[in-house]
C-alpha cells in the first residue's frame, strides 16, 4: 500500500497545498469513508479503478476517471470499487481558479469530468499515470498538466483572497464578513465577488465551513474535551447552534462524529 502526501514544486505551491497518492490492491474490507466539506476544491485522477460515492448513504455512483471536485456544501460517502490507484490535487481555496476558467459558484456539489472542461487532451493522462515508473514520475505528469493549463490572471484578486484566508485561519473562523472586509480595506460587495469567483462560495459560507473544520480538528486533538467546550472555543453561541451548523456541513451530529473518531 502507498498512502502519502507530497508538496508541489515551488511555483505550484502558491496554489496547491499538496498531492495525495493512494494505492492499494486490498480494498474489499474498506468501509465507506465520510468526506465532508473542507472549503477547497480537488482534482482527482484514477489510474486504476474509480471510487463510487453517495450523497444519501445508499445509492452509489461511480466517479469519473479524471475530474474536478468543486466546493462541497454537504458530505458524501466514498468507497473503492476495485484495485486503488489515484492522485488527488488539493488546491488552496482559490487555487483551482488559476487553472480552470469556470463560474465555480454555479458548480457547488459537482464533480466535473475533465473531458467536459478541457476536451480530449486530458484523456491520455490516466493511462500515463498507470504506466509511470513510480510516484515521482506520476507527480511530474500532473505538474506538467497543471503548468500547461495555468491561467495568469487576476493576480490582485488572488492576493486579496490569500490575505483573507490567512486572517480567517489566524482567527480560527471567528470573524465576521464585515470585519474581514474592513481588515482588507475592500467593500463587502468586492469581497463577495472575489470569493464567489475564485473560491466558489460566498465568504459567510466559507467561514462557516472553516469553523466546523477547526472544531473537528479540536475534536481529533482533544478527545477528552466535551462538545460544549469545543463549541464555545470555536466561537459558537451555544451547543445548539454548534450542533445545527455541524450537521448541515457534515450530515451527522457532533456526538456521532465523535463516536466515529473514538472507533479509529
Amino acid at each position: 500500500m502507498i498512502n502519502l502526501t507530497i508538496k508541489p514544486n515551488k511555483f505550484l505551491e502558491q496554489y496547491i497545498d499538496y498531492f495525495w497518492i493512494f494505492e492499494s490492491e486490498s480494498y474489499q474490507n474498506i468501509e465507506p469513508q465520510l468526506v465532508y466539506p473542507l472549503g477547497n476544491m480537488e482534482m482527482m485522477f484514477h489510474y486504476k479503478n474509480p471510487f463510487q460515492y453517495s450523497r444519501n448513504y445508499s445509492d452509489f455512483e461511480k466517479q469519473p476517471q479524471a475530474f474536478l471536485c468543486c466546493q462541497k456544501l454537504s458530505s458524501i460517502d466514498v468507497m473503492p470499487t476495485g484495485e486503488i490507484g489515484m492522485i488527488a490535487v488539493y488546491f488552496k481555496p482559490y487555487g483551482a481558479s488559476l487553472f480552470f476558467d469556470l463560474p465555480f459558484n454555479e458548480f457547488t456539489n459537482f464533480n466535473i469530468d475533465l473531458g467536459a472542461i478541457i476536451g480530449d487532451k486530458y484523456r491520455a493522462i490516466p493511462e500515463k499515470l498507470g504506466m509511470a515508473n513510480g510516484t515521482t514520475e506520476r507527480i511530474n505528469i500532473i505538474e506538467d498538466f497543471l503548468l500547461e493549463n495555468y491561467l495568469e490572471k487576476c493576480v490582485y484578486e488572488v492576493e486579496i483572497l490569500r490575505k483573507c484566508i490567512d486572517i480567517i485561519d489566524s482567527k480560527i473562523g471567528m470573524i465576521s464578513v464585515d470585519d474581514l472586509a474592513n481588515e482588507i480595506f475592500i467593500t463587502n460587495k468586492q469581497l463577495d465577488r472575489y470569493f464567489n469567483k475564485h473560491i466558489g462560495l460566498p465568504p459567510k459560507q466559507y467561514i462557516r465551513i472553516k469553523k466546523i473544520n477547526y472544531a473537528i480538528a479540536m475534536m481529533e486533538a482533544k478527545k477528552k474535551m466535551n462538545l460544549t467546550q469545543i463549541a464555545l472555543e470555536t466561537g459558537f453561541y451555544d451547543q445548539s447552534h454548534f450542533t445545527n451548523d455541524f450537521k448541515k456541513i457534515t450530515g451527522i451530529t457532533p456526538m456521532k462524529f465523535s463516536d466515529l473518531l473514538n472507533k479509529k
